[in-house]
């Protein structure tokens, strides 16, 4: 079996004779497992990696590139330094980069690429590799728009908000139909919302209960707004939507959940104490209850009414909601995971629109 180790250049090294070479020849495929077994005796960790290293190249490269002709690398604990462990031959003190950087350097010659052993042309070979890595990530960086995009539609629907007035929010499915008695309940409640409030209705203008406000706020002849997704309820995305009676310039369309809200959330804010603003949590899914937990979490963590309170109203219908509420206020308080009584101060549940509305009336009239 020939040599394994790389030569400098291509060429045999001349000195020795055939009595040499015969003997390299013949002790090359062992010697990686002597030194390994000499480096484990002393237990030297510079000496080991050294070995260690040694020994993954070598059979790498009969594995892969075949027997070289040239005997390659410097003698087992020749590194330079000066080495902390009391039992190394050599007094090297370089970490296992270091070994692997002089075995890598030795494996190439003078780093020209030189020809003949297991060096240069697979360190070439995993620098490109890596080179093109990198590439492809950068790529798909450069080629990721949707960061933009997001910003883009927010500011959209700030824009929106700014415009058309802060309002009610209305929260709720879109899978209602129109003769459930959910429809009618939240249509008239967002009648008699927008004309206590004198208050734009605000929802994502979809169908279902999303209708049903819509012409609730219509009728009470108050701004209507909101913000549409591409796509429909348990249906594929679609490439545009229209209202089907609504002007274009009262809402936007658009692709990103999280940018409709961003818009829902600063259409209820209140900015100053004149503002008069209040989110509904109308009977719904995944979703509303997304939406819903949303204002939640704003509200219990202070980000969202520390100046001006915002009123945060649970239509719990036919206690639609009960077995949540149950989760949340009995279930959570034993796990600890809430506090008993936690959440009440951050919204109210109500099971018909005259308690929501008699609700609405302490809550801005008392302050």
């Amino acid at each position: 079996m020939k040599n394994f180790s790389p030569t400098h250049g291509g060429r045999r090294e001349a000195e020795g004779g055939e009595a040499r070479e015969r003997k390299e020849k013949e002790k090359a495929p062992h010697c990686h497992f002597v030194r390994l077994r000499r480096a484990f005796r002393l237990r030297c960790p510079c000496v080991m990696m050294r070995a260690a290293v040694h020994s993954l190249t070598s059979v790498a490269a009969l594995s892969l590139r075949g027997a070289s002709t040239a005997r390659g690398g410097r003698p087992l604990g020749s590194n330079r330094g000066g080495c902390r462990s009391r039992r190394c031959p050599s007094g090297s003190s370089s970490l296992a980069v270091s070994a692997v950087g002089a075995r890598a350097k030795s494996d190439s010659g003078d780093g020209s690429g030189g020809r003949g052993g297991f060096g240069s042309r697979p360190l070439a070979a995993f620098s490109s590799s890596s080179a093109s890595q990198g590439q492809a990530g950068s790529s798909s960086e450069r080629e990721r728009s949707s960061p933009e995009k997001v910003r883009a539609e927010m500011e959209e629907c700030f824009d929106l908000v700014a415009r058309m007035g802060r309002g009610a929010v209305y929260l709720g499915s879109a899978r209602v139909p129109e003769d459930h008695p959910h429809f009618q309940a939240a249509q008239e409640l967002a009648r008699d919302v927008a004309a206590a409030l004198n208050c734009t209705t605000w929802s994502g203008l979809g169908p279902g209960l999303m209708e049903a406000v819509t012409r609730g706020g219509q009728e009470a002849n108050k701004p209507v707004a909101g913000f549409m997704i591409l796509m429909e309820a348990g249906g594929a995305r679609q490439a545009s939507r229209r209202h089907p009676h609504l002007p274009d310039e009262v809402y936007r369309t658009l692709s990103f959940f999280s940018a409709r809200k961003h818009g829902l959330v600063d259409a209820g804010v209140r900015r100053a104490a004149a503002d008069r603003t209040a989110f509904f949590a109308l009977p719904g899914g995944v979703g509303t209850l997304d939406e819903v937990f949303e204002v939640l979490a704003l509200l219990q963590l202070r980000r969202m009414g520390s100046e001006h309170p915002v009123p945060f109203v649970v239509m719990n219908y036919d206690g639609v909601f009960d077995g949540l509420l149950a989760f949340l206020e009995q279930d959570m308080v034993r796990y600890g995971s809430l506090r008993e009584g936690e959440l009440e101060p951050h919204w109210k549940v109500c099971r018909t629109n005259a308690e929501a509305l008699a609700y609405l009336d302490e809550f801005y009239n008392s302050r």
